[in-house]
């Protein structure tokens, strides 16, 4: 079994094939995108336009499995057409796509767009009233969808998932600018603080999707995908405040030590630089083995000293990763001891 990603150059795909890759090391994951991107050697990457015919020269069963992430869906952003054209023609190919060669299990992600803009609660059971070109080309998308498994409603397999905003590493979208428009001290309440957001974790997103694809047999799924109960700005606001603020004051209290063991062994290292070559007179040819001797072992002290300021700034680094809870802190920590220790190392075998 392959898996077929249309749109996974893009924030949402990058994660999932990365899950795909972790849980089953070898599958053949295919990533169909106008946007070139291989993850790394994680998957194929195939240049693919959904807004035209889909035609590739590589082999597909019908136990292949789609993931259809392709879209225009920044909002507002785009002339309305953009919108129809991408997501409703895209639909359709990557549809007809799966006719051709008789796939039987798709995955496509929609939005909460198609239920219009209002903080009352929606279930999947709530009429959608889209009221935007973008909401409105999604809603038409699922159907296309629909149609596709209905024709043979006893074999094909359809989850539709209907997410919030979704954010994590790699968004670069509203909770992105967001943080940095906090960090910067540039952020302010634009209007009501109440206001709700409602959102998703990317890996928690994929997981579901994944999850489903594999407990589902066949029917039509579909899954408002959103924390809940849903956080208000007010409330995600105050929580990146945290931890920005435990961040700076991590940084602060480790900062300015580590820079000034820096400043102090540089100023070493350049103190033992100083006094080699003010030492440096020979009288005779028998004192060159002594100087050269003495001329070594002053480059390996000035080494010390550059390598442990070195370290120092990696220290802050990864201390800074803990307090920010970097998911490769971690990594980070154990990468910094095995340097120390691989260095201590060298210095006593030299």
């Amino acid at each position: 079994m392959s898996y077929f990603i249309f749109g996974g150059s893009g924030f949402i795909g990058t994660h999932l094939i990365a899950l795909i890759d972790n849980l089953y090391p070898g599958t053949k994951i295919y990533n169909l995108d106008i946007v070139k991107n291989n993850h790394e050697g994680k998957s194929t990457y195939i240049n693919c336009d959904v807004r035209s015919e889909i035609n590739i020269d590589i082999p597909v069963t019908s136990e292949d499995v789609i993931f259809n992430f392709a879209a225009v869906h920044r909002t507002p952003g785009h002339p309305d057409q953009a919108y129809f054209e991408t997501n409703i023609r895209g639909a359709e190919n990557v549809c007809a796509f799966a006719e051709k060669f008789g796939i039987k299990k798709i995955v496509f992600t929609s939005s909460i767009a198609p239920y219009g803009a209002a903080e009352d609660l929606k279930t999947e059971e709530t009429l959608p009233t889209p009221n935007t070109p973008y909401g409105i080309s999604k809603l038409v998308a699922e159907k296309i969808h629909t149609i596709w498994q209905a024709k043979k409603s006893n074999e094909r397999q359809l989850t539709i998932v209907r997410p919030g905003v979704v954010f994590g590493k790699g968004e670069n979208g509203n909770f992105t600018r967001l943080y940095w428009g906090i960090r910067g001290g540039k952020f302010f309440y634009p209007g009501r603080k109440d206001t709700i957001k409602a959102c998703i974790y990317v890996k928690e997103l994929v997981r579901f999707m994944l999850y489903r694809l594999e407990h589902h047999e066949e029917g039509v799924e579909l899954y408002n995908c959103t924390f809940e109960p849903a956080y208000t700005i007010e409330q995600i606001v105050e929580t990146m405040k945290k931890v920005n603020e435990t961040a700076q004051r991590c940084f602060s209290r480790y900062g300015k030590t580590v820079a000034t063991l820096f400043i102090f062994f540089m100023l070493l290292g350049t103190a033992q630089v100083v006094e080699a070559q003010s030492g440096l007179k020979i009288n005779s040819l028998s004192e060159v083995t002594d100087k050269a001797k003495e001329g070594a072992d002053t480059i390996l002290d000035v080494a010390k000293y550059i390598l442990a300021a070195v370290l120092g700034i990696a220290l802050v680094f990864v201390i800074y990763s803990l307090a920010t809870n970097n998911p490769h802190a971690k990594e980070y920590l154990l990468g910094w001891i095995i340097a120390v220790v691989v260095i201590m190392v060298a210095f006593l075998i030299i």
